[in-house]
């Protein structure tokens, strides 16, 4: 028993039926619901008024829609699958929160060193972001806080738990279902971003591509070794918040107010090398003795 949900399956899997059944409920409130209210927000925001309410109205059309799929997994995971959101991300006997914000350290602290490599190395594709009132940027600062972890636990519940609950129930532990699940993830996370700027913007599409497809393989094969999806919400949160709040690109589809702002987004294939290394990284800190 957990939020008031009985299990019903004791490996925690969930019938076909009722699968495809939560990633409608989700796809409607992300698309439909989401989408509706975020273009009727979007007609505001060529209004004129004070910053603060201009980037506030970006901000909800792009994470409004990410609010309605968070709904909408959350009625369909209680009433249509009865699974309680603990049993959905993790094997473990409760979530591990220390797992995620370690990920999220070390995820940051990779980007980081990158990202002053990259400097270094050529210091013309970086412009520091100055122009921006402070007050304005606390406020971004906060609303990614609050924001992109919601976005990204959204992103993972559709795309990763949700195949492995409907395909293992319990996270499986042999090489082929690692493998098959990592790849059947992968398609899944390439699909939706095929549309973000970035890919358009870039030179090398393919690599963009690529970087998507990576994330998703090794984000399936990290959680299915470490028995739940703790440390690739981690990874994931800290992606998009360096992104929203470090160092950002032009054609980023996340609002905020980066300090820094570089010249290219995921450009060539060195990035999809960085984030491969960062898998790693995370890796082997996860592998040392923890109290979680």
């Amino acid at each position: 028993m957990d939020d008031g949900i009985a299990e019903n399956h004791n490996d925690g899997r969930i019938p076909i039926g009722k699968g495809l059944a939560v990633a409608l409920s989700a796809l409607l409130f992300w698309l439909a619901a989401g989408g509706s209210l975020a273009a009727w927000l979007a007609g505001f925001s060529g209004t004129e008024g004070p910053p603060l309410l201009s980037f506030a109205l970006s901000e909800a059309t792009v994470f409004v829609p990410f609010l309605c799929m968070a709904l909408g997994l959350w009625l369909s995971l209680r009433y249509i699958a009865f699974v309680p959101l603990r049993r959905f991300f993790t094997d473990a006997p409760s979530f591990r929160f220390g797992r995620t914000l370690k990920a999220t350290a070390v995820t940051l602290l990779c980007y980081g060193a990158y990202e002053a490599i990259g400097y270094l190395r050529t210091p013309e594709a970086y412009r520091i972001s100055d122009q921006i009132f402070w007050g304005l940027r606390i406020f971004a600062c906060f609303a990614s806080l609050i924001l992109i972890p919601i976005q990204a636990g959204c992103e993972e519940a559709l795309f990763r738990c949700l195949p492995a609950r409907v395909a293992y129930g319990r996270l499986p532990k042999t090489m082929s279902g690692r493998l098959g699940l990592s790849a059947v993830s992968s398609i899944l996370f390439v699909l939706p971003h095929l549309g973000n700027p970035e890919v358009f913007a870039s030179g090398t599409p393919w690599a963009v591509i690529a970087y998507y497809a990576i994330f998703g393989f090794m984000s399936m094969e990290l959680s299915v070794s470490t028995g739940g999806f703790e440390t690739v919400l981690g990874i994931h949160t800290a992606n998009n918040l360096f992104v929203a709040v470090v160092c950002g690109y032009p054609q980023s589809p996340l609002p905020g107010f980066p300090l820094l702002i570089k010249t290219y987004a995921i450009e060539g294939w060195s990035s999809s090398v960085q984030l491969a290394a960062t898998f790693m990284i995370v890796r082997l800190v996860m592998r040392k003795p923890s109290s979680e």
